[in-house]
């Protein structure tokens, strides 16, 4: 039976679904989920898969309250402030992950606040994908293609994953299904410094 917290630490954590199952979101800092380790330790149980489990309860619901959504929160801000961007063949894709933002619950749903900074009524700010392309074209310049991934949590298990691709050499950004209803929305006569890029709304794209 364990003892100590370090002893079912790694078991206990590594059986939490993070937010949107993204492994750079599973909430480890032994100073959160220690205390209450602790507590189901102390609790006891029929053996020790009955104590892990008692003890991932307690985390889970924790992580649905204010101490704990603040924790995914610096998860979320660390990753989106250093992005993996990776270069496949001619194709460049930034890994943005989770919005950078105030997350919010509602029926046991994490969603993402849509007055947050980094949101204008629920859209991704443009200024935003365009600091991401940038990062991406100094990275790996002259690629034929840049593409740039997020997800915006949105309650009710809805946690689209949005994937803006830009051709460079035809002046055009490019959002597939299923962020839009259509096969594909496209922005044209987007400028190499992406200063025109000046709305990510499906109202300022065309239809593919």
């Amino acid at each position: 039976m364990p003892t100590k917290a370090e002893d079912i630490r790694a078991e206990v954590v590594n059986g939490i679904k993070p937010l949107n199952n993204r492994p750079e979101l599973r909430v480890t800092d032994p100073a959160f989920v220690d205390p209450l380790i602790t507590q189901a330790i102390k609790d006891g149980g029929r053996d020790r898969a009955d104590i892990v489990w008692h003890a991932q309860s307690a985390i889970e619901r924790k992580l649905v309250e204010p101490e704990g959504l603040a924790e995914i929160e610096k998860l979320i801000a660390a990753h989106y402030a250093n992005p993996e961007i990776t270069k496949s063949g001619d194709v460049v894709t930034v890994n943005v992950g989770v919005i950078a933002g105030k997350l919010l619950v509602s029926n046991h749903f994490v969603y993402m606040d849509k007055d947050s900074p980094n949101l204008d009524n629920g859209k991704w700010r443009p200024a935003e994908l365009g600091k991401f392309l940038k990062l991406a074209l100094a990275k790996y310049p002259g690629a034929a293609q840049y593409d740039v991934t997020i997800t915006i949590p949105q309650g009710r298990g809805l946690n689209p994953d949005w994937k803006y691709q830009y051709f460079p050499a035809k002046g055009i950004i490019k959002v597939p299904a299923p962020d839009f209803r259509a096969a594909a929305y496209v922005l044209k006569n987007v400028s190499p410094d992406l200063s025109t890029l000046t709305s990510v709304s499906a109202a300022d794209f065309k239809n593919e």
